[in-house]
Order: C-alpha cells, then sequence, then structure tokens
C-alpha cells in the first residue's frame, strides 16, 4: 500500500494504474490474455 502511493506520487499516476506483486501472491492475480 505505501509502495502504491510512494510510486503514484512519483509518476503523477492513479493508483489503479500501478501494479506491485506480493511474496505470496505475485503477479497470479493478472491475466496474460
Amino acid at each position: 500500500e505505501l509502495a502504491v502511493k510512494a510510486l503514484c506520487e512519483v509518476l503523477n499516476c492513479e493508483a489503479s494504474w500501478v501494479g506491485v506483486a506480493s511474496q505470496q501472491q505475485g503477479f497470479v492475480w493478472r491475466e496474460i490474455v
């Protein structure tokens, strides 16, 4: 959560644009189409 907030401030973007993988989940929640 803090990483997403920091990235949004630096990149001047919305939180929905940022994807951060956790150690437990990784990017499993994303599908490659």
